[in-house]
Formats: C-alpha cells, structure tokens, sequence
C-alpha cells in the first residue's frame, strides 16, 4: 500500500492555493512536495498539457519515487481525500465537481488530472506502448477537422493512452473543488440559494464567456485561455 512518503506531490496552480490544500500538503514529507513556481509565458491549450507533459519528464528524471500526483491549486481536500494516497493501483483520480456543476469524468475507466495519482510503473509502461506518440506525451488535446475542433482535453488522453498500455484508471476519494457559484437570498431567514453559472445561462450561451475568473478553466471540450504555472522539480 502506498504512504505519503513513496508519492512526489506536485502543484499546478493557476490561481491561489487553498488553505486546505496547503494543509493537506503539510503532511506529506517536505522534500516530496514540489510547489507551483512561473514557467513560460505563453498561455493556451496546447500548454496545459505542455506543463504536464513536463511534470511527468521531470519526475522520471529527477526522483526516484514510485508515485507522482499531480494536484490543482483550486482542490479542496477532506479527510477521506486522503483514500488517493493509499489506494491500491496504478493510475488513481477523485470524483470532483467540475466547473459545469456536474461531476468531471463521470464515466468507467476516466478520471481527471485534478487530483491524480500515478505509479512509475504506468508512466514508463505507457510511454513504451504502441499507442504512445513521443511527439504528444503522455497528456494531450487531441483533434479533428484539420486541427480546428478539440475532441479530446488533455486528463481524457492520457486515460485513453493508459487504458491502452492495460491500466484501468480508477476513482477512489472525494476532492472538493473551488469553483464560482452565485449566491440569492433562499427562502427563509438565514437561508442561501447557490447556482453554478451554468445553471443560470441560457442554453445556447457558454458560461465560459461571462467567467470573471480570466485564469479560469473551462470544460474539456472547450478551448483554455488560462495560464496555469507549473511546477519543475530539481
């Protein structure tokens, strides 16, 4: 069974990290958490998956560590968050709430790099298979129509590539997850009626246009103007 002290924590963060987030990293070895710090100065899609394709690299080159997890700066862990450490497989995520206000990569065999736990042993045994693309990485945005439509977001390649290479990813912990809601008067005193964005548009608008958050990150197949800043680890 997997501790905190076999797992290298990585942050990436495009936006402040959580208090509880910054609590739950506390309790992991020192020397294993690798905070966010800037890298790069060019935003979009395709570096998202840059970042983590990055991550991964560095943890083959410069840790000897059998895990990596790789955690965004807006989760929100509890006590039973913790089931991700020690839960037995290879390729691990949580069940989250996205930013739509449903949950994210509901489906068998998915699960989202929001919080993710992967073995060493599934990094290495996916880049040596065939379907793995040396150009892409191990994380990717896919796509179609002569490269104009994303069919794919970059957690959702990677599950495909691990399933490929014969890893089942699976969800084992809840992960709370900050995201923006709009907050009425409820019905009685003391009482608050809160909507997800996308509850309130209608159904031909995209919330994604009306966030006020510039950092923040739309669904999977959508396109991404943020600029998160990932973690390098010496």
């Amino acid at each position: 069974m997997p501790t905190r002290e076999d797992i290298v924590v990585a942050v990436l963060a495009a936006r402040p990290i959580t208090p509880a987030l910054l609590y739950w990293l506390t309790t992991f070895p020192a020397e294993n958490v690798h905070p966010s710090r800037q890298w790069g100065n060019s935003g979009g899609t395709e570096m998202l998956a840059v970042w983590r394709n990055q991550i991964v690299a560095d943890f083959l080159e410069h840790t000897d560590l059998p895990y990596l997890m790789m955690v965004d700066a807006d989760a929100w862990p509890v006590p039973r968050s913790d089931g991700i450490i020690y839960a037995e497989g290879d390729v691990c995520g949580v069940h989250a709430v996205g930013r739509h206000g449903r949950r994210a990569h509901a489906g068998d065999g998915e699960v989202g790099a929001h919080c993710l736990r992967i073995s060493r042993r599934a990094i290495e045994a996916i880049a040596a298979s065939a379907a793995f693309d040396p150009a892409r990485g191990w994380f990717a945005f896919p796509t179609a129509e002569r490269g104009t439509t994303i069919t794919n977001c970059e957690d959702g390649y990677f599950c495909w590539l691990a399933r490929q290479a014969g890893f089942h990813p699976i969800k084992v912990a809840p992960m709370g997850h900050v995201v923006q809601v709009v907050a009425f008067p409820g019905p009685g005193p003391g009482q608050t009626d809160l909507k997800f964005v996308s509850e309130l548009m209608p159904p031909d608008q995209s919330p994604h246009l009306f966030n006020t958050n510039p950092l923040a990150r739309p669904h999977c197949s959508t396109t991404l103007g943020a600029q998160p800043c990932p973690t390098r680890m010496k």
